[in-house]
């Protein structure tokens, strides 16, 4: 029997609630494509170089240039040697997410909102290390749940940042802050409505100890010839963030259901073709013998949000 994870994190639950196959492919078996989505290159190489700069500048003290030219060369080392031009293959959304354009995006994002001049500053976390909040990776028992081989399930993540924003009327909101990388939408504030990422990682806080009043979701939306950093702060009444610790809790039992009897049902949906592109695993689905495409278009790896805390 496929061994089965004690952890939980806020993408594995949406996985496993769109499509059980995906959940069992990617977080089960860790399944990855060779070729990731260039967008999720994008992302994860603007996500780092941000990363970096923040904790050399807030952690280490660093001057504010040599902290972004740090995060520079971090964000281009994340890329590394991956796909850097898609020419007339993918979306115009795709081609302009270009090694270049991530560089470009960088500086922007940092001078929209400038290291030490902030109005959201990172504060040390309520913990023995006393952590400065960038980076702030968490491991939590999920009350109500019991693993089949013992001990709870662990709601895990990572948020970008916890700190303080200034109010303005005066004084501080203390808010968790995540960086959301994308394309145009037009009701970009309103998607964070029923993202469970957020009401989860309130929760997350509050059992570390870490009264955070909402949410501040920074955008980077990247056009042709422009780009965009919208923001909005999502709050959470008491009894939303309740309703999606009982839906976390009903989703884990409906994990180890199929565990226990060895079957991923494929959504045959919406799941298969979320935002105009093929779901990572169609190929798979759609081979009556899996193990050729897993050898020839996959790699295994598992993300590991506390690797490196």
């Amino acid at each position: 029997m496929d061994t089965l994870p004690n952890t939980i994190d806020s993408s594995a639950r949406s996985d496993f609630a769109s499509c059980a196959h995906i959940y069992w492919e990617r977080h089960i078996l860790g399944l990855q494509p060779l070729a990731p989505a260039i967008h999720l290159i994008f992302g994860s190489a603007l996500a780092a170089g941000l990363a970096a700069a923040r904790t050399r500048f807030y952690l280490d003290g660093w001057p504010r240039e040599a902290a972004e030219g740090y995060g520079l060369w971090a964000l281009i080392a994340d890329w590394g040697d991956r796909i850097t031009d898609i020419g007339e293959v993918g979306t115009l959304s795709e081609r302009n997410q270009t090694l270049d354009r991530c560089a470009s995006v960088y500086v922007q994002y940092l001078d929209t909102y400038p290291l030490g001049e902030d109005t959201f500053t990172p504060r040390p976390l309520n913990q023995p290390s006393g952590r400065t909040g960038v980076e702030c990776p968490f491991a939590i028992p999920i009350p109500g749940t019991e693993h089949p081989t013992g001990g709870p399930w662990y709601f895990t993540g990572r948020m970008d940042m916890f700190g303080d924003m200034a109010a303005p009327g005066g004084g501080v909101v203390r808010l968790v802050e995540d960086d959301k990388t994308g394309s145009s939408e037009k009701n970009w504030t309103e998607q964070w409505d029923m993202r469970a990422q957020f009401p989860g990682y309130l929760w997350a806080a509050h059992q570390l100890g870490l009264p955070a009043e909402g949410v501040l979701v920074r955008g980077v939306i990247v056009y042709k010839n422009s780009t965009e950093f919208p923001h909005v702060i999502k709050t959470y009444p008491q009894w939303r963030i309740d309703e999606w610790l009982d839906v976390l809790r009903h989703d884990i039992k409906r994990i180890e259901e199929c565990w226990q009897a060895g079957y991923w049902p494929k959504a045959w949906g919406s799941a298969c073709m979320a935002y105009f592109r093929p779901c990572d695993y169609m190929p798979l689905c759609l081979a009556q013998d899996e193990a050729p495409w897993r050898e020839a278009g996959y790699r295994v790896e598992f993300w590991d949000p506390l690797k490196g805390a």
